[in-house]
Order: C-alpha cells, then structure tokens, then sequence
C-alpha cells in the first residue's frame, strides 16, 4: 500500500508492505507523477497497485486521475479521518513523512471498506468548478449585504455604503455569468442533459439547485443510504451510559456542499400544496419536530426522489415515490 501525503507543490509518498518498505518526495505535477511511477517499478515491493492518498481541496485530483488511468486503486481519504487515526495511534509528531506513513497504514488496515475512486468526465469537473465558485460569490454577496444593512441609518458611512453597492452589483453579474456557464456546460454534455430533466421535474428544484446538485452528487455510488450518508443528512447518536443522551445530529463528516443545495428546495416544497408539502406539515405540527428537523427530512426525501429519478432516468412521478412518514414516524 501507498501512502501519499498531497500539498500544492509535493507529494510524500510512502510504501508500506507490514512495515515501511520506503519514503520519497515528487513534485506535484505531470512530471512529477511519471517519477513516481519509474520509482514504484524498482522497488521489491513496489507491484501493490494499491495507492491511499489525503483528499485535499482539488490539489489530489490530478494524481489521482494518473494512478487510475495507470492501473492503481485509488483511494482518497478525508483529512479527518487522518487526524483521528494519528491520534490513535498516540503520534506526538507531525510531518509530511511521517502522514504518509500514517496514510499507507490507514489504507492498508481498512483497505476493504475504503470509497474508490472514479474519474468523472470532463464536464462534470467543469461544472462542479463552477457551481462551487458561485456558492463563494454568494456568500461574499450575503456578507456584503449585511454589511450595509449594519450601516444603514449611519449619516456619515454614505460613501462607504456606495462602494458595497458597487461591489453587490459586480458580484450579482458575475453570479449570473456562473449561470449561464453552468447551463451551457449541461446542454453541452448528453448526459448532464438528460440528468438535469429529470432532476428539473421534481418540484421546488430550480435551474440553479438542479446545477449544484448535479455537481456535488457522489454519481459512483449506488445505494440511497450512501448519498444519505455522503450528504450528512442520517442522525448521528450520541449516548453513553445513563447521563449522556443528545438529541441525534446530522453529522459534519460530510458534503455540506449537497445539503446547501437541496435546502432552499426543501423550504420552496414545505409551502406547497402537495404531497411533499403535507409530508413536511405533518412533521412539523409534531410537538416533537422543530422546524429543521421536518426541513431536514424532507431533504433526505428529495434526495431519495433525486436518487429515484436518476436511477431509471425517468421523470417525477408523485404515484411512484414510496410512502411518505406517518404522523408517528421518528425523525432525526
């Protein structure tokens, strides 16, 4: 197994055959990557086509992308998982070297249950660029709006208020330049194309929401709990003994990226006069749900539907969802 620490510019490498067999740096690029390869064919150990590596922003993705297209499993791990792992195995040190000697072993004790990974298209990176370059214009967009609400009243802040609404107006040009690059990206691309109507008949799903969505979907995974999970949107326990009992929360280990974008068509369905909609109310009425918790739920419901429809790539049908919860049914 090995053990690839990933950074901007280099890439830690370690072999791992039930001890460490050898380390060495590459750099990270095409040059870099083809070293790689010369090295792992001289080691003695080095036929294990099994490569563990660190997910870091999207500085992996091109390495990774190599190693499948050379013959290796790839394996991408969150940094969480590794930090945790460190810490379990009580490392007081931190160095790149010395992660990728954590990553190989991580990889090689847990080999069998890790995700593997799977180039997508060109298209689909694309639109992922863009969909995640939108959410920053937005949230900058957010924070630029509240900051002149914070100084509105303020005689004396005009010309201060004047600047952010001249940066709020080239912010919202550049969002709607996202939008239109987004769905060319889409029409463009069969595929997209037919994913996207599909996705488009479920209600409350937007243009924009289909897009995000779209971008963020874990595609190579087959089973509903999985997206569940992928999305963060399953309750996590947390109980021990007779004095610890939390309320279940979704959990953080996950791509809040997708919960973003299936939020606002979960709010625009639970005021809707449908099925959905009387599925929300119905939680919500419930002493027991507050407000977030039947939104939540009736995320995960859009999220099944979404699953559903790509599946057999046929348009919403409300005579074919599955039973929706019943008024006792419990939520987490």
């Amino acid at each position: 197994m090995y053990g690839v620490d990933v950074s901007k510019e280099t890439l830690d490498i370690c072999l791992y055959v039930n001890k460490v067999q050898g380390k060495i740096q590459f750099l990270n690029r095409k040059e870099g990557f083809r070293d790689f390869l010369q090295w792992a064919k001289s080691q003695p150990d080095g036929t294990d086509s099994a490569c563990c590596f660190e997910a870091t922003g999207r500085y992996h993705e091109e390495f990774a992308d190599f190693l499948v297209e050379h013959g290796f499993k790839a394996y991408p791990v969150s940094g969480y998982s590794i930090s945790c792992y460190r810490k379990a195995l009580l490392q007081r040190s931190k160095t790149d070297a010395g992660d990728a000697e954590i990553i190989a072993q991580f990889g090689e004790a847990h080999q069998n249950s890790l995700y593997c990974y799977q180039p997508i298209s060109r298209a689909r990176k694309t639109l992922k660029t863009l969909a995640r370059t939108r959410s920053t214009f937005t949230q900058q967009q957010t924070r630029i709006k509240n900051q002149i609400g914070s100084l509105t009243g303020s005689s004396t802040d005009s010309s201060t208020r004047k600047l952010l609404r001249k940066s709020l107006r080239s912010i919202g040009r550049q969002i709607d330049s996202l939008d239109k690059e987004m769905r060319k990206v889409i029409q463009g691309d069969l595929e997209l194309c037919i994913m996207d109507d599909v996705i488009r008949s479920i209600p409350g799903i937007s243009y924009i929401s289909s897009s995000r969505i779209l971008a963020e979907l874990p595609m190579n995974s087959k089973s509903v709990r999985a997206w569940d999970q992928y999305a963060g949107l399953v309750g996590c326990a947390n109980e021990s003994g007779t004095s610890v009992h939390h309320r279940p929360r979704c959990s953080v280990v996950s791509n809040a990226r997708l919960r973003t974008a299936l939020y606002m068509p979960a709010v625009a369905v639970s005021k809707m006069d449908n099925p959905l909609g009387a599925f929300y109310r119905r939680l919500h009425e419930d002493a027991r749900k507050e407000k977030m918790v039947a939104i939540n739920a009736l995320m995960r419901k859009l999220l099944h539907i979404v699953f559903g429809v790509l599946k057999h790539l046929e348009p919403y049908n409300p005579d074919l969802v599955g039973p929706l919860a019943s008024k006792n049914e419990r939520v987490s």
